[in-house]
């Protein structure tokens, strides 16, 4: 099972958008530990930093969404054994301070937040994020 799983967030970053979009919702099916979520979302942040690709940005959203769905809103105690963690790490209060740090960066210098901090990602996790509150 542990294999599927890393095969399923691997491909949630893959450059086709009905893979991801499979990807995704079969992850919302199974039961991630904490640490795994959140070593995966550190990892796809990173990945869509470093490349700036629109599907990597997709992908780190999707993840973001599969973490937001597995912990919800109202109430965050199961499957995580530190919900209060994961909701301080993994919430829309969380993109948006984010998001506003990377708009202040690119307010300072373009070139630089450009290059290092990428906004599509945080702003499609935003979009899933509120397709799931509808």
């Amino acid at each position: 099972m542990a294999s599927l799983i890393r095969l399923l967030i691997d491909l949630t970053m893959n450059s086709f958008d009905d893979v991801r979009s499979l990807a995704a919702s079969l992850l919302k099916c199974v039961e991630l530990r904490p640490n795994l979520l959140l070593r995966t979302i550190d990892r796809g942040e990173k990945v869509m930093c470093r490349t700036g690709r629109a599907d990597h940005a997709d992908g780190y959203g999707r993840l973001m969404d599969v973490a937001l769905s597995t912990c919800p809103k109202d109430s965050c105690q199961a499957p995580f054994s530190s919900p209060v963690l994961i909701r301080s790490q993994v919430s829309v209060g969380s993109l948006l301070s984010t998001l506003e740090a990377d708009i202040t960066t690119a307010t300072i210098d373009l070139r630089c937040a450009v290059a290092s901090a990428p906004i599509h990602g945080r702003l499609i996790a935003l979009r899933y994020d509120s397709a799931l509150a509808d």
